[in-house]
């Protein structure tokens, strides 16, 4: 994250502060740009919106819009994808970051994002990193393991138990704290 500036007293004027308004209006409608395109063409295929001047939607989208037929469902599919991740927070700001999450189902869109948001080099999501992200996903769950590394793969199903035992053996020994604790307490009248 970006080390905050402090801050400089001198005032915008009123000019600036309008200023600084309309392009902040700008940025964020240009950010939303994607996804709004996307369900208004999506609205528009769906209700056959399109059907009083146009045979197919297709046409219209080449006639209306100079929009081939797959820029317009690239659309549609990341705005879905952008309206499935709205929820857990930062969506992708653009078509290209969305592209290869939509080829995963709505839960492996959220855990790929999270992931994405995680390890972005220096921060900063990139397109080629969330493709890279998703990439490896699909592999892990068609060939079911991770490589240790070392080119060798390692069952997921194996990874998973390792980590029930860790996890088990973690409670355990919380438990058996909280239960000296509380014996503890008891022997020396504490409650």
């Amino acid at each position: 994250m970006p080390e905050m500036s402090t801050v400089v007293d001198t005032p915008l004027t009123t000019e600036d502060q309008a200023e600084l308004l309309e392009c902040e209006r700008i940025i964020e409608n240009g950010l939303k740009t994607f996804y709004e395109v996307g369900e208004a063409l999506a609205a528009i295929r769906d209700k056959r919106l399109y059907r009083a001047e146009f045979a197919t939607f297709e046409d219209y989208c080449q006639q209306m819009w100079q929009m081939s037929r797959s820029r317009a469902y690239r659309l549609i599919d990341a705005s879905e994808v952008a309206h499935n991740l709205s929820p857990i927070g930062d969506i992708p700001i653009n078509e290209a970051q969305a592209r290869p999450l939509t080829e995963l189902d709505p839960e492996a869109q959220r855990v790929v994002w999270e992931v994405v948001q995680q390890t972005a080099p220096a921060g900063k999501v990139t397109a080629s990193h969330v493709k890279s992200v998703a990439t490896v996903f699909k592999e892990v769950i068609t060939t079911q393991a991770i490589d240790n590394g070392s080119g060798e793969q390692i069952k997921v199903s194996d990874v998973a138990k390792a980590a029930v035992v860790e996890e088990t053996y973690e409670r355990m020994k919380r438990q058996e704290a909280y239960i000296v604790e509380k014996l503890t307490r008891k022997g020396t009248g504490g409650k």
